[in-house]
């Protein structure tokens, strides 16, 4: 049994109380074919395309967490993450989607997919309609899911390494600088739950706030392989 709950990461309990869901976001069928490089390219190219789509809202997000809070602390924080966002992660979006073949104007020129849509305006509305802690959990599982995952392939001995065409991504997101990012955020939510406060009917507020979230991640991996279903059917 667990001991000293209490003292229990937030994040680690919310992964706890959507373990199903969890599993299913991390173990999808597009991540374990990253692992192995046999994902079919046109469905990594559109995911990766959609995902710098996804960076903007990402920013926009981290913005709105600076308006929600006047902590000092946490404004500072969330300029730091929104300038790597723009400074750091967009440029290694752009720069990775340039090997790919995938120009700067094919970048912008992208219309977001219902399933870009869907997780990041639920990102947005939750930072609206709530308060920073919820906007916070509603971000995590993108944050902490990929710096799982990038981890979790980087270590894995089943994971291909030699002529994987997705070892890149995986090395990004197992990198140090992002496992940082990973740990600032984790502990972000103890420091809001502590502020806020702490009751069972808020932790239910916020796993319900938790599921959701992975649950649109999960989407956002299978938006790609929609992707390609699409493709086949108009060119069949």
């Amino acid at each position: 049994m667990l001991k000293n709950v209490e003292h229990i990461p937030l994040f680690e309990k919310l992964k706890a109380a959507c373990m199903k869901e969890w599993s299913e976001y991390v173990n999808h069928k597009f991540v374990l074919q990253m692992q192995d490089g046999t994902l079919p390219i046109e469905c990594f190219q559109y995911y990766i395309k959609q995902d710098y789509l996804f960076l903007n809202q990402f920013a926009r997000a981290n913005a709105l967490a600076c308006y929600k809070t006047e902590d000092n602390e946490l404004m500072k924080e969330g300029t730091q993450i929104i300038a790597e966002i723009v400074g750091v992660e967009k440029d290694l979006h752009q720069t990775y989607c340039a090997s790919w073949g995938i120009s700067k104007p094919d970048l912008d020129k992208t219309v977001e997919a219902n399933a870009t849509l869907a997780y990041t305006r639920y990102v947005l509305e939750q930072g609206l309609s709530g308060d920073i802690l919820d906007l916070r959990v509603a971000l995590s599982p993108c944050v902490c899911g990929y710096g799982e995952i990038g981890l979790t392939l980087a270590q894995d001995s089943k994971t291909k390494k030699d002529g994987n065409p997705f070892k890149s991504w995986i090395d990004m997101y197992a990198s140090e600088w992002y496992q940082t990012g990973v740990k600032r955020a984790q502990e972000q939510l103890d420091y809001l739950l502590k502020m806020r406060g702490d009751s069972n009917e808020r932790f239910q507020h916020l796993v319900k706030i938790f599921k959701q979230a992975v649950q649109l991640e999960s989407n956002f991996w299978e938006m790609g392989f929609s992707f390609r279903n699409t493709t086949s059917q108009s060119s069949s």
